[in-house]
This record gives structure tokens, C-alpha cells and sequence, in this order.
């Protein structure tokens, strides 16, 4: 059977999927014809070839010579001008001064200094800066984080093309008291309790998916500024999703990506975008950190040209094991506005959603942090505890990781706030015993 065929087969039965609803719109017409084993592509393509048709339904007879499918018009994706047409060359002598305005461009903490390193002391403003990563590797939380530590200090707007608003909230929560995303969901967490934590956020705002995002992000752009504090930070979460549907989805996406840098080179603010990685780079995604950032970017996707439009891009590469809760994850830096690369180790906790250092310290700067969220549950349970209890005790105790309860136990022993008991083979740790304690312990009763 020929393609030519097996096109006006396909076709025929996507006019039945169209005729059945004629109002509905592109995406819905593409979500129910994939629901029926259609292919996304050629559904958007039918529902265009149908939508341009003003006669009524024609019957597609089906013979072995049939006429080809008329190609579709080549539409050319809109561009955004990036400058006049007519304007002048600028002498090179002359930008002595756009030299020392660029220099004074300001720059915006990650909150995790092992990546505020490597990138060269931050995100800088007035320009666009990505982060890659595979589906459910950490991206999101990373961006939330790092939102929600420039929100404690300066105006934030997130845009949710992937997620809703509250889910992203939950994620803000869980970072910060350590608890798991999924538990926050599911409200075992008091009001009292969420708005506590959120509530020093007072200068980050979400934004709901909608179908004009770029003039979405324009509006909320300007009025960040207009609150003159600080330089503002745009998160984007993803830039694939600003796209329109259409034939090409690399090509949409380079429009959409064009509009926002128009936007950011425009504006005193700082724009970082996530960018899903294809199944073929995710499969690399998933190895060890081994060779550069560019390997991990395929070519064919758009992932390429949106790492040639940024002037950072951090490519996150790492071992998930199944079962672990910890990961070691490889930033690798792939560009940055000084020219070179480099890497960062880090880690992530995968049910709060925390990112730190590698050595999986808590970063640095966040009010509530998972390792002062492990102190405190020690603690507790030290105090309710009859003998002294082990680290592995602790560990199962209070549902935490090997790694960051040690951490607790260490700092918890260096202030004083922990005795170390000798106890058979095994290191026991309770609560340090205070002058008042002792004296009504050893008062004659």
C-alpha cells in the first residue's frame, strides 16, 4: 500500500473525528484523535485541511491509483525583530560605554553556591538563561527553589505551563519544611503550617498557564519592575510549552523563543527557562556525568537552538536508582556569559524536592532547610526516648536519609545540644542533660 493511500485512509476516518464536533478546537480535535491511535502530526495536519474546506463533507473513495494528498501551504513562522532595519553601524571606538553597562548588569544568586560558582557568580540580567533536563529529574524543583530564594529578597513570577499553581506551592512547602511533596498534597499539612512557610514569599507570584503566555509574561515583566525592588526574576516552566501547536513544533518553538528574548534584552530582569529534553537525550541523561554539557543536547531537537539563544545552559545529568530517595546529580554547564564550562556537584532529595551541595548539606541562605528540619525531628525524638537511641534508630525514626542524619547528629554533637553515650559496639546519642535536669535528678525525693 502506498503512502499516498494510506494518508487518504487515515484522513477519511479523521473527518468522521471532525464531523462529530466541528466546534471544537485544534488541540481537542488532536487529543480525540489520538485517543482513537492517530498520529499527533498527521491529526494536526487533517484538522487543518479540513478547517480551510468551505464545502460540506466529501466522500473519500477509496481506489488503487488514487490522486495524491495536496501538500499544505508553507507557513512562515513569525519572526521578531531583534532591531530596525535601518539602523546605523555603531563604531567600535564608541562602545567603551555599552562595555561598562554591561558590566554593571546586575546578577541574581541560585541560593546554591556550588552552582553560583561554576556559572560565574549568577544569573545575570537582561538575558536568558536555560536549564535541561530529562522528565522527573528535578528541573522543576530546582527553578522553584531557586525562585523562592530570590522571592524572600525581590519580585518573582513563575509561569505553570506544566503544572498547576497550588502543586507548584506544595513543592515550595515540602523544600521547606522537608516534609514530601506528596504528603503535602494530600493535606497533612495544617494551613497554619503552609502559610507560615509561604508567607515571607510575599514577592512571588504564579502565573497560570494560559494561550497568550508571552503577553502574559510581558505584563507581569513590567510590573515587577514597577515595584522598584531589586531586579526581578521571570521563571518559565517550560519553554516547550509557550510554543503554539502546529506542524513544526521546533520551528514554533524557536518563535516563542525569539519573543522572549525580545522580551528579557528589553527589561532589567532575569529570565531562566527549563527545556525537556527528548527521549534520546534523556536516555544519556540518565548515565554518568561523562564527556560535556553538548553532549546531552540533541541536535535534531530543539533543545539546540534554544542552548544557542541563552547565555547560560546547565544540563542536569545523574543516576537515578530505583528506590533511592537521594540522588547525585552533574550540573554541567555547557555556556556561560564568560565563555567556558565546568560542573557542579550536587544533590537532590526527591521527595521534598530539595536541592543542596554534593556533600548534601542544606543550601545555604533557605530560612527552613532540610537539615535544620532533621535537627529538630532528632531532638524530639531523643526527648521522648527512655535510653539513648543509635543513628539507625534516628534514621528510622524520622523517615530521613542515611546522609543527612548524620549531618544532624554532627552539628547537634558540636553544639552541645547532643551527649554522646558509649553503649556496646554502637555510638548512642540523647538529649544533653542540663544543669536544672541534673539537679532535680539527683534532688532526694
Amino acid at each position: 500500500m502506498n503512502k499516498a493511500y494510506f494518508d487518504r485512509v487515515e484522513l477519511a476516518k479523521l473527518r468522521i473525528i471532525f464531523d462529530a464536533d466541528r466546534s471544537r478546537s485544534q488541540l481537542d480535535f488532536v487529543a480525540a484523535a489520538r485517543a482513537e491511535g492517530h498520529g499527533r502530526n498527521l491529526a494536526i495536519r487533517a484538522w487543518q485541511i479540513f478547517r480551510s474546506e468551505s464545502a460540506g463533507p466529501r466522500i473519500v473513495r477509496y481506489t488503487d491509483e488514487p490522486k495524491p494528498v495536496e501538500p499544505l501551504p508553507r507557513v512562515a513562522p513569525v519572526s521578531v525583530p531583534r532591531g530596525k532595519g535601518d539602523e546605523k553601524p555603531v563604531r567600535i571606538v564608541d562602545l567603551v560605554g555599552a562595555i561598562r553597562a554591561e558590566a554593571a548588569l546586575a546578577l541574581i544568586s541560585t541560593g546554591i553556591q556550588a552552582l553560583d560558582d561554576v556559572i560565574g557568580g549568577g544569573f545575570m540580567a537582561r538575558a536568558l538563561h536555560l536549564i535541561i533536563a530529562a522528565t522527573g529529574r528535578g528541573k522543576t524543583s530546582l527553578a522553584a527553589q531557586i525562585a523562592a530564594w530570590h522571592g524572600e529578597r525581590s519580585p518573582v513570577a513563575y509561569y505553570c505551563g506544566e503544572m498547576t499553581p497550588a502543586q507548584l506551592a506544595g513543592r515550595v512547602v515540602a523544600q521547606r519544611t522537608g516534609r514530601c511533596w506528596s504528603d503535602i498534597m494530600r493535606g497533612q499539612l495544617s494551613d497554619g503550617a503552609m502559610a507560615a512557610v509561604l508567607v515571607p514569599l510575599a514577592g512571588m507570584d504564579v502565573i497560570k498557564r494560559c494561550d497568550e503566555p508571552i503577553a502574559a509574561l510581558k505584563r507581569s515583566a513590567d510590573e515587577m519592575l514597577a515595584r522598584g525592588r531589586s531586579v526581578p526574576l521571570l521563571v518559565v516552566d517550560y519553554i516547550q510549552l509557550l510554543a503554539d501547536f502546529g506542524p513544526d513544533m521546533r520551528i514554533a518553538t524557536m518563535c516563542a523563543v525569539r519573543a522572549l528574548l525580545a522580551l528579557v534584552e528589553s527589561r532589567d530582569i532575569v529570565v531562566l527557562a527549563l527545556a525537556q529534553g527528548n527521549r534520546g537525550s534523556a536516555r544519556r541523561m540518565r548515565n554518568d556525568a561523562r564527556g560535556a554539557a553538548e553532549d546531552y543536547v540533541d541536535v535534531a531537537a530543539e533543545t539546540k537552538a534554544l542552548e544557542d539563544s541563552a547565555t547560560t545552559v546547565i544540563t542536569l545529568v545523574g543516576t537515578f536508582a530505583e528506590g533511592a530517595t537521594v540522588h547525585d546529580v552533574t550540573a554541567m554547564v555547557g555556556k556561560r556569559r564568560m565563555g567556558g564550562s565546568g560542573r557542579a556537584g550536587l544533590r537532590f532529595d526527591g521527595p521534598s524536592g530539595l536541592w543542596g551541595e554534593g556533600e548534601g548539606r542544606a543550601v545555604a541562605g533557605l530560612k527552613i532547610g532540610r537539615l535544620q528540619v532533621a535537627m529538630g525531628k532528632i531532638l524530639a525524638e531523643a526527648a521522648k526516648a527512655d535510653a539513648p537511641i543509635s543513628r539507625d534508630e534516628l534514621r528510622v525514626a524520622i523517615g530521613m536519609g542515611k546522609s543527612i542524619v548524620n549531618d544532624a547528629v554532627d552539628a547537634l554533637l558540636e553544639d552541645g545540644r547532643l551527649v554522646e553515650c558509649e553503649s556496646g559496639a554502637r555510638s548512642h546519642y540523647s538529649l544533653l542533660w542540663t544543669p536544672e535536669k541534673r539537679a532535680a535528678r539527683d534532688a532526694p525525693h
